[in-house]
């Protein structure tokens, strides 16, 4: 007869619900019902979710494929047990659920693997603060407010600290609040204080939704300002002086070809002076017949 390995696992407090900072131990078993001693082989391959802890009776840890090994020899017709433990790191929120399987050789007999223990992780929701743009200020602390539908969630839950379903905190530029162990299904809403104001632009992802076994929910709110640019300038001397005046222009009365609206001035003009040359002429005639008449008098 072979084998018959089976897998257990143990839990803080006998948990079912795992969640980061928890360790998990589990059991291997094995058995050798040959007549004759056998070479045992038990490789256990660890899920990305969890750290390696310790491992008992000879177990080796291989950090490079992240992987306990036991090699033994047992004796004819015996049976026993290894375990090792380890602790739920944050990968684990990825999945919402760690995962172990083993795989047990005993003699010539064929490798088997052993049942697959399921630790969920409960669900969860996580707010976080970005701030960006060149006029952003990284120090500021903006308050935020969840508000869950179950109004009878009251206390600490991971990070949060809850009244009657609403929680309120602060954080700044590039921190995290989590709130854990939320039960399943229960609906929620975070709003932050400050949204869209002081020239800010706040943008939001994940503010409202529902919580659910093995699931982290994310609330981010990313709020961006950025500095006016100055006015351009104008390049040195291409502007009038405060307070100084343009030179009058003077008319330019001067007749050009097609401009009929001078001619009738320059022919006004060209009469006068020429009844003008007349009138001279007339009086410099008279004038020297005068002249003429006395001198002949006087001889």
């Amino acid at each position: 007869t072979g084998p018959d390995p089976h897998k257990t696992e143990v839990t803080p407090g006998d948990k079912t619900l795992v969640e980061v900072g928890d360790e998990i131990t589990y059991e291997i078993t094995w058995q050798n019902y040959d007549p004759e001693a056998a070479d045992v082989v038990i490789r256990d391959p660890l899920d990305d979710g969890v750290d390696f802890v310790s491992a008992d009776n000879g177990g080796v840890y291989d950090p490079s494929t992240h992987t306990v090994t036991w090699t033994f020899k047992a004796d004819p017709n015996t049976d026993g047990a290894v375990s090792l433990t380890v602790l739920v790191n944050e990968k684990a929120k990825e999945a919402g659920i760690v995962y172990n399987q083993a795989f047990v050789k005993v003699g010539n007999h064929p490798e088997v693997a052993t049942e697959i223990p399921e630790n969920p992780l409960p669900g969860g929701l996580i707010v976080t603060k970005i701030v960006t743009g060149t006029a952003g200020d990284t120090e500021k602390e903006w308050h935020f407010r969840v508000e869950l539908s179950d109004k009878t969630i009251t206390g600490p839950y991971g990070g949060m600290t809850f009244a009657e379903g609403v929680a309120e905190f602060t954080l700044k530029h590039g921190q995290s609040l989590s709130a854990t162990r939320l039960p399943d299904g229960v609906t929620y809403t975070v709003t932050e204080q400050e949204a869209n104001q002081d020239g800010y632009t706040t943008r939001s992802t994940g503010d409202e939704g529902t919580i659910r076994e093995g699931r982290f929910a994310e609330a981010r709110f990313v709020n961006g300002k950025d500095r006016t640019p100055p006015p351009p300038t104008t390049p040195t001397g291409s502007t009038t002086p405060t307070g100084s005046t343009t030179p009058p222009t003077t008319p330019d009365d001067t007749p050009k070809t097609g401009d009929s609206g001078n001619l009738g001035l320059w022919l006004a003009l060209l009469t006068v002076s020429l009844i003008g040359a007349a009138v001279m002429f007339v009086t410099q005639s008279g004038i020297g017949r005068k002249a003429g008449a006395k001198d002949r008098r006087g001889k």
